[in-house]
């Protein structure tokens, strides 16, 4: 069977170039600058992440004229066609709704949405504040001397769970299912970057690291070349900043993430 893309996917730790076609990942990159119905402006700085349906992007606030407001929010941009289409968004803003609930503080916030179109489609865009590297990352990195190997100290772990459990009960009391609970979903809260600046953050993060997607087939490339980008990055890691030789370095609390497949438990469907 003929491929349905002759794209190289140029990086390990990213996602690969066939998710960029009609239906799938936008191809968005560092440099470009997005804004919200609300007015607010997001410049692309850094890539944090991607996962099945979606990439996540560091933004800096900037004004009208482009100056840095020394302010950084994540941005993750879904495919064009995702299942259960603005599910998230919705679990996402409802749990962000004020409460004096202490978990609140560990279950993941919206900040702002929006919608944009590319040749692939259109794409939801949801604002969060930005996050560290995800649980199971930071365990394959500590190195717990009391049972020689590989995992979180036993008192770190035991306050994560707190975390969590907290998280947990919240969600119970909003009346939502988070339906996909996995360190993978469960990320580290870093130092504030608000106030930075943008020198400073990408100094944090480290550049940007990147290589041009290839093409097998010159003949498909004026076909299908604008679905996808010219470069792909890979995600900036921040584990330096948590884990350094094995050990923890910096305290952290762990906010859960991604309700791609959460629901609310009422009965009802969710409103669209």
């Amino acid at each position: 069977m003929e491929p349905l893309f002759d794209f190289e996917a140029p990086a390990e730790a990213a996602e690969l170039a066939v998710e960029y076609r009609e239906g799938g990942l936008p191809p968005v990159t560092i440099g470009e600058t997005y804004t919200s119905p609300s007015g607010v402006r997001y410049k692309l700085i850094h890539k944090l992440g991607h996962g099945s349906y979606a990439t996540v992007w560091l933004a800096s606030l900037v004004d009208g004229g482009g100056n840095a407001l020394r302010q950084f929010q994540a941005l993750k941009f879904q495919k064009a066609m995702v299942p259960n289409k603005g599910q998230e968004r919705v679990v996402l803003a409802h749990l962000s709704r004020p409460s004096k609930h202490p978990g609140r503080n560990y279950v993941l916030r919206l900040m702002d949405h929006f919608s944009i179109r590319t040749v692939n489609g259109v794409h939801e865009v949801m604002v969060t504040p930005v996050l560290g590297p995800a649980l199971h990352q930071i365990a394959e990195f500590c190195w717990d001397e009391s049972v020689r190997r590989s995992g979180l100290p036993p008192l770190v772990l035991k306050r994560l769970t707190s975390d969590l459990l907290q998280a947990l009960d919240y969600l119970k009391t909003r009346g939502v299912v988070h339906a996909d609970i996995y360190p993978g979903n469960m990320a580290a809260t870093i130092p504030g970057l608000n106030g930075k600046s943008e020198d400073e953050v990408m100094q944090l993060y480290g550049p940007p690291e990147a290589e041009v997607v290839k093409c097998f087939n010159e003949s498909k490339l004026s076909a299908i070349g604008h679905s996808v980008p010219e470069v792909i990055y890979e995600p900036a890691s921040l584990l330096e900043t948590i884990v350094y030789n094995g050990n923890i370095i910096a305290d952290f609390s762990l906010q859960l993430i991604d309700s791609g497949q959460a629901f609310i438990y009422d009965g009802v469907p969710l409103p669209r």
